[in-house]
């Protein structure tokens, strides 16, 4: 059987568009078998992407964590064209979907990139945003977090959403520890929208 968290090549290819709209934005996606929510944007990644609130700076580095097609990535991309935002997940076929919709939408701020978690993301971010693949296991979904937390700047934000049933909890409690910090923007309907905060230094 295929999942959306792994790379299954031989999975018979089934493209088509989806529409999204985003902050006074339609985004026009591409989703094929094999990919997470193919059909339509998921009631999750909505919750997060309309309860969002950008960093009050000019230039925000961005990463959109197990991106799938790439609908969080690139809607932040169209909606803030101050954002740099890169996108990766461990499913190339996912990734080259991010792809091809970022460049029939012209969106020279977005890069797409495949890669195990943040292996091929260099740096530090303003912004890591998430709504991470349970299906892959709880030991995926921490490493999300304590490896995306040492991936932030100074200031900077970790966005997630999650089910309660799924764990969301547990993984609010180990998020919070890694920073102290916490903020529990929604609760709607089974889902949680929270973020951390990594510490300013000086």
């Amino acid at each position: 059987m295929s999942h959306y968290y792994i790379n299954d090549p031989g999975l018979k290819s089934e493209i088509r568009k989806i529409t999204y709209d985003y902050r006074g934005h339609r985004l026009v996606m591409y989703t094929d078998r094999g990919v997470f929510a193919r059909e339509r944007v998921d009631f999750g990644t909505h919750l997060l992407l309309q309860s969002f609130v950008p960093p009050e700076k000019k230039d925000v580095r961005a990463l959109d964590i197990g991106c799938g097609y790439g609908i969080i990535g690139l809607a932040l991309a169209k909606a803030y064209p101050g954002f740099r935002v890169e996108l990766s997940d461990v499913n190339k076929r996912a990734v080259d979907l991010a792809r091809r919709s970022a460049l029939e939408m012209k969106l020279e701020n977005a890069k797409a990139y495949a890669g195990d978690l943040y292996e091929n993301a260099e740096g530090l971010f303003d912004v890591i945003i998430t709504n991470p693949p349970i299906r892959a296991g709880m030991a995926t979904v921490e490493a999300i977090f304590a490896q995306g937390y040492e991936r932030l700047a100074p200031g900077g934000y970790l966005w997630a959403v999650m089910r309660k049933r799924q764990g969301a909890k547990r993984m609010m409690e180990k998020a919070a520890a890694l920073s102290g910090f916490l903020e529990t923007v929604l609760v709607k309907k089974g889902y949680c929208v929270f973020y951390i905060k990594k510490p300013l230094t000086f």
